[in-house]
């Protein structure tokens, strides 16, 4: 794997929350070399190999459950990154075409970092921009059930799940969820 990439291949989620336009990136595991202009199909936690945009859905049912209905989760993009020159290729978009699934208010400004263990020893951290985690907090598991993060973190330890560490191995268990108050999401509000 390059040095600086996620993994050799990322899914960029764009979406809209309180205070403009965000981006979240989520490492994934094609099966094989995708080809650039197709829905590639990436390897599951439990060694299935399923179509991408698919397998996704099922992954952004579980991380819209920290957000407010007024979100929309648009435009999905593939990526796949040269493990040598760290070159990205796009490979497949899509419109994602859901919104948030929660009740609670959103928390402006707010960015909640959930971090799992890998099998393979390191780390994944799942950023959550402007959802609906309270700033000032840090929540260790067990986490209170079918809440947003006790729902994530099922489907990210699940063998279904598509989204690998850095160290390009499935999670297997929560280490934490912190929320704080982001400097740059104030910054660029003009606070």
């Amino acid at each position: 794997m390059a040095i600086h990439s996620l993994a050799e291949g990322f899914v960029r989620q764009t979406y809209i929350g309180a205070n403009g336009v965000h981006h979240a990136m989520f490492p994934i595991n094609f099966d094989s070399t995708p080809t650039p202009g197709t829905n590639p199909n990436v390897t599951t936690k439990g060694g299935d190999i399923i179509a991408l945009q698919g397998a996704y859905a099922d992954f952004l049912d579980a991380y819209r459950a920290a957000f407010h209905t007024d979100v929309l989760f648009g435009l999905a993009e593939a990526y796949a990154v040269d493990p040598d020159t760290d070159e990205r290729t796009f490979i497949y978009g899509w419109d994602a075409g859901a919104l948030g699934s929660s009740a609670s208010p959103t928390v402006e400004f707010g960015m909640a970092t959930l971090t799992l263990k890998t099998i393979a020893g390191g780390i994944l951290r799942i950023v959550q921009m402007e959802g609906i985690t309270p700033v000032n907090i840090k929540l260790r598991p067990p986490f209170i059930a079918d809440t947003g993060v006790d729902l994530l973190t099922d489907y990210l330890t699940s063998d279904d799940g598509i989204i690998i560490g850095r160290d390009d191995a499935y999670p297997f268990g929560a280490i934490s969820l912190t929320c704080k108050t982001s400097d740059a999401l104030r910054k660029r509000a003009g606070l």
